[in-house]
């Protein structure tokens, strides 16, 4: 959410310019997940499959709504 985004940079709410990257990468080993909500190049919310290998770069944002893109996901 976007109240647990701004706790992890201690700070009680976003900016409205807020805006940085993050990469998931599934290790060898380790459980699926599934990434819920996610906006994908066409701009529509989608899940994300996760498994061995897998990896996605997200941009966590707050300029028209906080949300988070897809920007590279390969499997």
């Amino acid at each position: 959410t976007e109240a647990s985004v701004a706790s992890m940079f201690s700070l009680s709410s976003l900016p409205t310019d807020f805006g940085f990257c993050v990469t998931f990468k599934i290790r060898t080993g380790s459980a699926k997940i599934t990434l819920t909500g996610v906006y994908n190049s066409n701009e529509s919310s989608s899940n994300f499959d996760m498994d061995d290998g897998d990896s996605i770069v997200l941009l966590v944002s707050k300029i028209d709504g906080f949300r988070y893109n897809v920007l590279n996901y390969s499997t």
